[in-house]
């Protein structure tokens, strides 16, 4: 998930042709107080005139404490029955009464429509009171669709020091992780801030993968090759599934409800691991196939 200023007009055209899934349009954080309406214009047009092609396109827009979050709403909801709106991404959010604001927020901009038709929103926790709370913001339903750790204002809040291995975010990160997947939504880790540490990104996003994040949100399109390369399956990974399920397969075929691979005992938790495994790898060759080479995890 790439971040893109709003501001930045060259950039968001850009956006048009990179390997990238899901496109973050930015006017919280990128955008002077002044620029706020202007911003939220440009947008607008943004997302009725460009195309995007397989790229879903998210909107950050301001925070509920500001004064510009209705107005970012009502905009959005509107140009979504016309043209490209997938979702709305929202900062610090730490209370399901904020969310519950936003949901009804969006009912009221689309009161004759059906619940399928409302934006999907999803959720950056933030913050100290976000993460103690990250339970019921991941389960809070509809229109919740994700959450997106946000690391670097979360570290600053904590008074903790940068470190590469984030030792010191390592409860945070596995708190949201499993509220995430207790609630079912898809869960995306905060971004690197050095864009010229390439190595630093590489060791980060690994870490990211290991910790069972679906992807990554990135602030620098050099950042697209490494997370792409890492949160996709690799060849060996394949390999390793599909031999897996074939012994499993086996086993089964001649009577036993257990077997072993690799000297490992198998069971059917690791042939279904196996399977969604490969069932990702099939979705990214299909977009490689159709000349729409993304294979990042989100």
């Amino acid at each position: 998930m790439l971040f893109m200023p709003a501001t930045n007009q060259r950039a968001v055209n850009k956006a048009q042709s990179l390997t990238v899934d899901t496109v973050i349009l930015d006017m919280e954080d990128s955008v002077h107080q002044d620029r706020k309406e202007e911003v939220r214009e440009a947008v607008v047009s943004n997302l009725q005139n460009l195309d995007f092609g397989y790229r879903e396109v998210l909107v950050r827009i301001n925070a509920t404490d500001t004064d510009y979050w209705r107005e970012d709403i009502k905009a959005l909801q509107s140009v979504s029955k016309l043209s490209r709106c997938d979702g709305i991404v929202v900062p610090k959010v730490e209370t399901v009464e904020q969310i519950q604001l936003l949901a009804d927020a969006l009912a009221d901009q689309e009161t004759t429509a059906s619940a399928e038709s409302q934006l999907p929103l999803w959720i950056m926790i933030e913050s100290p009171l976000a993460v103690i709370n990250a339970v019921q913001l991941c389960g809070f339903g509809d229109p919740v669709a994700g959450m997106i750790i946000g690391t670097a204002d979360l570290s600053k809040d904590l008074k903790m020091p940068h470190t590469a291995s984030r030792f010191a975010l390592m409860h945070a990160l596995s708190t949201c992780m499993l509220a995430a997947r207790a609630a079912g939504i898809v869960a995306i880790d905060g971004v690197f801030m050095d864009i010229k540490d390439q190595s630093g990104f590489e060791a980060e996003a690994l870490q990211g993968v290991q910790l069972g994040f679906d992807g990554k949100t990135l602030i620098h399109p050099a950042q697209l090759e490494p997370c792409n390369r890492l949160f996709a399956p690799s060849t060996d990974e394949i390999d390793d599934a599909t031999a897996l399920i074939d012994a499993w397969e086996q086993a089964r075929d001649q009577g036993a409800g257990v077997c072993t691979y690799k000297g490992k005992l198998v069971e059917n938790l690791h042939v279904a691991q196996a399977r969604e495994r490969l069932q990702f790898h099939q979705l990214v060759l299909d977009r490689q196939q159709a000349g729409q080479v993304s294979p990042a995890a989100t």
